[in-house]
Order: structure tokens, then sequence, then C-alpha cells
């Protein structure tokens, strides 16, 4: 894989990234992970993209010891084959704990494209309450119906109602430019069957 660099935009962004690489060597996780929170957000993909492939491979090894969340959070910068090579480079652990926030989408795709040893182990690292949802996904090609679609948990109080449910679905949806119809299946807290719910998510 080639890297391709890009000229900086802003003397923001080449600040930013000098920031990043003066993390890197020594490590100074909580640092990188200060300066990537308060970075503007229209600033971070052409500041990871300048990253040469070892850098990145440092950058996303050292936030994930100390955010896991923002680290994966940061994958979506990423075009498929580079998040692709990216968890083939990295450290086992790494990728392991990485895996656990990802997006089922992100998820899917991994465990489709990598090596089989590799997906072996990330299968492992699976969430007991995933793991039965993603075995159902993987049943479909990636360019339908069934693989482009979400399968996430949210887990809500008994007392929640449809609005707070309907409300929690829209906030979470980013970009979105068409209405979604979801299903949403209730169970009580012993897993019983409840009833089913269909939402109608509006773009905003």
């Amino acid at each position: 894989m080639t890297s391709i660099n890009l000229a900086f935009s802003s003397e923001s962004v080449e600040k930013l990234y000098l920031e990043i690489l003066a993390c890197l060597t020594p490590r100074k996780a909580k640092q990188l992970n200060k300066a990537i929170l308060g970075a503007e957000n229209s600033e971070l993909p052409l500041v990871l993209r300048n990253l040469s492939y070892p850098q990145r491979i440092a950058t996303w090894t050292l936030l994930n010891e100390v955010n896991p969340n923002l680290a994966a959070s940061l994958l979506e910068h990423l075009s498929d084959p580079e998040l692709l090579w990216l968890f083939s480079q990295l450290p086992e652990t790494t990728s392991l704990k990485l895996f656990q926030y990802l997006h089922s989408a992100d998820r899917r795709l991994l465990l489709n494209e990598l090596p089989t040893e590799l997906t072996k182990q990330l299968k492992q690292a699976l969430p007991t309450i995933w793991e039965d949802e993603e075995r159902a996904a993987l049943k479909y090609r990636q360019d339908n119906a069934g693989g482009i679609c979400r399968s996430e948990t949210l887990k809500l109080p008994s007392d929640a109602t449809v609005d707070s449910l309907s409300a929690r679905l829209s906030n979470e949806e980013h970009g979105l430019d068409r209405l979604e119809w979801r299903y949403v299946y209730l169970h009580d807290t012993e897993g019983r069957y409840l009833g089913g719910l269909k939402i109608r998510l509006k773009a905003h």
C-alpha cells in the first residue's frame, strides 16, 4: 500500500499534525488523547491521512491504551482498504480491544475480509451479547440489505417510552439522508419476548 501525503490546508492542521507526532516518541498516550479531543473535527481526516503507515500504527496503538472508544471513532476517517490494512498490522492486543468498540458495519467488513487466523481471534473478542447478531449478519453478502443493516443492542430502563427510544435512535444516526424503518423487539429482564415496535426515523 502506497502512502500519499497531502498538503496541509492551514497552519492549525499542520500544528495538530506535529502535536500528534510529538506524542509518538517518546510515548505520551494522555497527551495524544488530549490533542485529538481538542482538535477540530474538520482537521482530523487530513491530519490522519498525512501520517505515514508506521505512524498510523503507533497512533492507534497508543490512543487505544487510554481511550479505545475515541480510537475506534477515528477509524471512520479511513477508507475500507486503509482500515483493513491497519487492522492487519496492529499488535494483537490492540486490534482485539479496538474491535469491541467498532460499529457493526466495520466489524463485519473486518470479519469478511481479513485473513482467517486473525478473524478467528476477532470473533473470540466479540462481547457475548453481540455474538448471535454478528453471526447472523455474516450470512449475508455485504452488498445486499442483510449485510448492510446494522444490528445493535440498546439497553433502556423498564419505564422508557417509545418517544425516548425513538429520540435515542435518532441521536445515534449520523448523516441520515433518507427515512429508515426500524423494528424494535422488546424483552423483559428475563429474556421473555414482550412485543415489537416499528419506528420511522426522519432525516434532520
